[in-house]
């Protein structure tokens, strides 16, 4: 596991990841209204996800 500073550095690198992460943080979403609030692709999406779940950031189907 990563020191906590390295995974926000991580967060924080990215505009999307920034972005998706402040729209998680107020409710839930699907793919389909965070693509259109981001402008991210499907692909984008995707990848932003598994690294929160791999970060223990987010789960599949709801908050941690």
């Amino acid at each position: 596991m990563e020191a906590p500073l390295e995974e926000i550095e991580f967060l924080a690198r990215s505009q999307n990841r920034v972005a998706v992460l402040r729209l998680l943080a107020t409710e839930s979403h699907t793919r389909r209204s965070l693509a259109a609030a981001t402008g991210a692709s499907q692909a984008t999406l995707g990848r932003i996800l598994e690294d929160f779940t791999g970060l223990s950031v987010t789960s599949p189907g709801g908050p941690k």
